[in-house]
């Protein structure tokens, strides 16, 4: 049983997927820690980010299983990480070898998958999907805040300039472009505190699981 949350850059879908793993006892994957690993990887041994077919060798070789310890905050949650997955991310070959990583990570297990595509590409029979926006200066607020706990010298308009820059990026991009599923609930987190937010997911969740079983 697979969940998808869905949505642009900071609007809360990693929180907001964490919680409801642990409401339902489900395990928890980040596509987009995903593309931060690989692109730690990149930075670790000095890989050119434009050398397409290098990463494409690389990703085909990597165990998502086995670069689990990486998904550590203090690693992948830096905005520099973030601008080189959001480079790497936009390119068709790299996108589609991590897209089968995923799948295969995720296997038969029942998962909250948070993402941008997730709904609409990687798991697209998914029992449930949720979309969830904000405003982009709610999201550059809260991105900021979030990156002053790994870097105190970080600059406000510098975040709020990069995540309008990877806004257009998701939306835009040739392959698995950012966009709400056709059958996915929305939810506007812009005015709402993080409780209300999980109220509404468990509800839409409900009413999806309900409407499988009764199928």
């Amino acid at each position: 049983m697979i969940i998808t949350i869905d949505g642009p850059a900071a609007c809360g879908k990693g929180t907001l997927a964490r919680e409801i793993a642990r409401k339902l006892g489900f395990k928890y994957f980040s596509t987009g820690y995903a593309y931060r690993a690989l692109a730690y990887i990149l930075r670790e041994r000095s890989i050119n980010r434009e050398d397409t077919n290098l990463i494409v060798s690389l990703a085909r070789k990597l165990e998502l299983s086995n670069v689990k310890p990486l998904f550590e905050p203090t690693l992948l949650e830096t905005q520099m990480l973030g601008q080189d997955a959001s480079k790497i991310s936009v390119i068709p070959e790299i996108r589609a070898e991590m897209v089968r990583l995923q799948r295969e990570f995720v296997g038969i297990e029942d998962y909250v998958v948070d993402g941008r595509d997730a709904g609409t590409t990687i798991f697209p029979s998914a029992i449930c999907k949720i979309y969830i926006d904000a405003s982009l200066q709610v999201r550059a607020d809260r991105r900021y805040k979030q990156l002053q706990t790994v870097d105190k010298q970080v600059i406000y308009q510098e975040v709020y300039d990069s995540l309008e820059r990877r806004d257009l990026s998701d939306t835009t991009r040739e392959a698995s472009p950012l966009r709400i599923a056709g059958d996915a609930f929305v939810i506007d987190t812009t005015d709402m505190s993080k409780e209300a937010v999980l109220h509404e997911a468990m509800k839409f969740i409900k009413i999806s699981r309900s409407s499988v079983k009764k199928d």
